[in-house]
Formats: structure tokens, C-alpha cells, sequence
């Protein structure tokens, strides 16, 4: 299944560099732009895909973070490349959907990118340190009523998925 998706999005990097590609491709290696930083979910999925990529294709796929605006600057990084099929990128649905409605980016996301495939659906839970408090959600959403302002949490970033979930939770549950 992987082989066969990753063999998919590479003949469609190869098919986006049209004539730019004269000779057998991939002759160099290839950079896969990640719009976060380094140890994200989004970098490790694009780490192990990179090294099975790298078995599959004979040349190495270099991760390369690019962090910040929420994932635009990533996403920017990988519109101002050369387009012959030697960078790609992992971009999210908010640097696509959501970061253009809340700041000005350096790209038109109806224009200027095209969605080849999902490497990865995201999965999101709640997490604390082992020796927190709560156990489950009834008892954080308790202290956190009880508590108001006194919880904090972190996100990669104002408009990410992330964020707005964390909204959506405190909205639904009445949380400061």
C-alpha cells in the first residue's frame, strides 16, 4: 500500500516537471518540504514515508522543516521551488483552508497548489503529563469549569487544527 502510494505521488512529481526532466528521473535527491517543525506528527509521518521513498526510488528524500504562519511558510517554501519533480510537500488542510482566512500568504491556495493525495488522516486527543490531575475528559473539563483561565495548552499555531479544536472544546464544554 505504501509502495504503491508513494510510487503514485512521485509519477505525479515526475508528470508536474514535464520537459524540465530530461533524463532518467530521479537523478539527485528529492527534498520534502514539512511545514512544521521537526518531531511534529506531520514530520514524523514524513520522516518514515521519506526513508521508504528512498528505498523505492534508489536516491535519498531529504526532509527539509520549514516552520511557521501555521504551515504557510512551508507551503511558500515549496511554491518557490523549480517545479521539475525534486520538491514536494507535506501540507495541511489549514494552510490550505483555514491560515488564508485569518492572515495574508504568499500563495493562492485554489491557484497555486495541487492536492495529490492524503498520506495520513490525523487523529487528535487530549494529552497531559501522567501525574495530572484528570483521567479522562469529564474530570479535565471539571477542574478546567472550576479553574477558569488556570489551564493552558500548546499548539503549532493561531488557525491549525490543533487550535481550532481546542476552541471547539472549550466552547461546547463553557472553558476558559
Amino acid at each position: 500500500m505504501m509502495k504503491r502510494l508513494w510510487l503514485t505521488v512521485m509519477i505525479l512529481a515526475l508528470a508536474a516537471g514535464g520537459p524540465a526532466l530530461a533524463g532518467e528521473w530521479p537523478e539527485r535527491p528529492i527534498s520534502l518540504v514539512v511545514q512544521f517543525a521537526a518531531g511534529t506528527s506531520t514530520d514524523i509521518v514524513a520522516r518514515k514515508l521519506a526513508d521508504e521513498v528512498s528505498k523505492i526510488l534508489g536516491q535519498p528524500v531529504v526532509v527539509i522543516n520549514k516552520a511557521g504562519g501555521g504551515g504557510s511558510v512551508g507551503v511558500a517554501e515549496v511554491l518557490r521551488s523549480k517545479p521539475d519533480g525534486y520538491t514536494i510537500g507535506c501540507v495541511n488542510m489549514p494552510a490550505l483552508a483555514i491560515i488564508p482566512q485569518m492572515q495574508q500568504v504568499a500563495y493562492d491556495p485554489l491557484k497555486d497548489i495541487a492536492h495529490i493525495c492524503v498520506i495520513q488522516p490525523y487523529e487528535y486527543g487530549l494529552y497531559v503529563k501522567a501525574d495530572a490531575p484528570w483521567k479522562n475528559l469529564k474530570e479535565f473539563v471539571a477542574d478546567a469549569k472550576a479553574n477558569p483561565d488556570k489551564i493552558i495548552y500548546g499548539s503549532v499555531g493561531a488557525g491549525t487544527t490543533n487550535h481550532l479544536i481546542m476552541v471547539r472544546l472549550a466552547q461546547e464544554h463553557g472553558l476558559k
